[in-house]
């Protein structure tokens, strides 16, 4: 006859661990989602900017960061109260607005190509704070912006919408 025996000493290790882990995790989240947010949002600016959306820099100035605790996290919510913001981004065309005027606007993407072309950048930071490191690459981004920007962009279509050079019906 054999005999069995457990040892369970790692699972005890293990648990404290889990919890140390679940509480330095408590105490970085909030940091680390405002940190993401603020990134994201700063890049939307930088995109409104290359883009060309602004004539006195009004739309730019009302993208904000507001941070929220829902349940046990922390949720950054990203976004603006410009009434212009949904137009630009989704178009309007063939439509009359609140004044009468007729509108013909191409969609001029920039909140969702912004997320798509920066989410493991966004991610990175939240993973750096939530670590307590320095954040990564912390330098100066606006080579990167400015790269990633033109490439997307130059690109429209890559997002299934294509902008259509000055012509008949398009203000420029």
């Amino acid at each position: 006859m054999g005999a069995f025996s457990f040892d369970v000493s790692a699972f005890s290790r293990m648990s404290q661990d889990i919890q140390k882990f679940g509480e330095r995790v408590s105490k970085n989240e909030r940091s680390a989602v405002a940190l993401a947010g603020q990134a994201y949002s700063n890049d939307v600016k930088a995109a409104i900017t290359a883009l060309g959306l602004y004539v006195t820099g009004d739309y730019r100035r009302r993208v904000h960061v507001e941070m929220r605790q829902e349940g046990l996290h922390w949720v950054a919510y990203i976004g603006t109260d410009a009434p212009q913001a949904r137009r630009l981004e989704f178009g309007f065309w063939n439509m009359v607005d609140k004044l009468g005027r007729h509108f013909m606007q191409y969609p001029r993407p920039h909140w969702r190509p912004t997320w798509d072309a920066n989410l493991d950048r966004y991610v990175r930071i939240m993973m750096a704070a939530l670590n307590g490191d320095a954040m990564p690459e912390w330098v100066d981004y606006g080579a990167e912006m400015r790269e990633n920007l033109s490439d997307m962009m130059a690109g429209a279509s890559n997002f299934g919408i294509a902008i259509p050079k000055k012509g008949r019906g398009v203000k420029g």
